[in-house]
């Protein structure tokens, strides 16, 4: 998220931020982001994987549309899950730009969602929702649609269980 607009270099920036807050600073919001990463991704694959195995007990294969929107309900379902760590992830990155007195100083993002809920309620982690689900859907959407098409273009991602069944069609072709 960019909180401020500014025409300096990025490493004029990051030596102003180093010399003004020290050098630990440049990875303020770091612990936020992972916290973030982590709730929304984990929730995004599970409720995909749960949702496409849904579609998949009759036998039959998810077709593309089905897969497209398996994955932007389990995208949006992700983003309303991870929507309290993006407010606490914006917060932890906008608190450097902010004058002395209104920083918020959380030290981690555990607190900060403690802290938040304390202070102001659990109607603040709300804020934003509409946005970061649409933007989950999106994304969520997207990267299966443009996977699907990989996929059909003949592209193959390689992984453990496609690379072993690849080597087994060449040991039978010769």
């Amino acid at each position: 998220m960019q909180v401020l607009r500014s025409r300096t270099s990025m490493l004029s920036t990051l030596y102003k931020f180093a010399a003004r807050d020290g050098i630990p600073s440049l990875w303020s919001g770091l612990s936020a982001s992972i916290l973030r990463q982590a709730t929304y991704s984990t929730a995004r694959f599970g409720l995909y994987n749960s949702l496409s195995h849904q579609l998949q007990k009759n036998g039959t294969k998810p077709s593309t549309t089905s897969t497209i929107l398996c994955a932007g309900i389990a995208g949006g379902l992700a983003g309303m899950v991870g929507n309290p760590t993006e407010v606490v992830l914006v917060r932890m990155c906008a608190d450097g730009a902010k004058p002395l007195a209104e920083r918020f100083r959380y030290p981690n993002p555990i607190v900060a969602l403690y802290r938040i809920g304390r202070d102001e309620g659990v109607k603040v982690f709300g804020r934003g929702l509409s946005a970061n689900v649409a933007r989950s859907v999106l994304m969520s959407m997207w990267s299966s649609a443009a996977l699907v098409r990989l996929l059909g273009l003949g592209v193959v991602l390689i992984s453990g269980q496609m690379f072993r069944r690849l080597r087994r069609m060449r040991r039978r072709r010769g």
